[in-house]
């Protein structure tokens, strides 16, 4: 996998790693999506994927939790329903 940052350098002036060095760095620096497992340079291309890729809950952002996103639409449908006061979900 090649990450190249967001300002451009040249080629001497990038940071080589081993395998594991690049697996710490990337655990460290770069957040990856939870559904895809894709990796991005920073938290504005992680949503921008996420945004476009995957489904955000505007009921959640309603009630004031940002960045509520979900796989499918299937585990959104679910999700609303849950949130939403006349939902036939299971209450037992």
């Amino acid at each position: 996998m090649v990450l190249v940052p967001l300002p451009q350098v040249f080629p001497s002036e990038q940071t080589l790693y081993t395998d594991e060095q690049l697996q710490a760095h990337d655990d460290e620096q770069h957040p990856q999506c939870v559904f895809c497992q894709r990796r991005f340079y920073s938290n504005d291309e992680l949503y921008v994927h996420l945004s476009r890729d995957h489904f955000a809950c505007h009921v959640c952002e309603r009630l004031g939790a940002q960045h509520q996103y979900f796989n499918d639409w299937p585990a959104l449908e679910v999700r609303v329903a849950s949130l939403t006061p006349h939902s036939s979900s299971d209450t037992s």
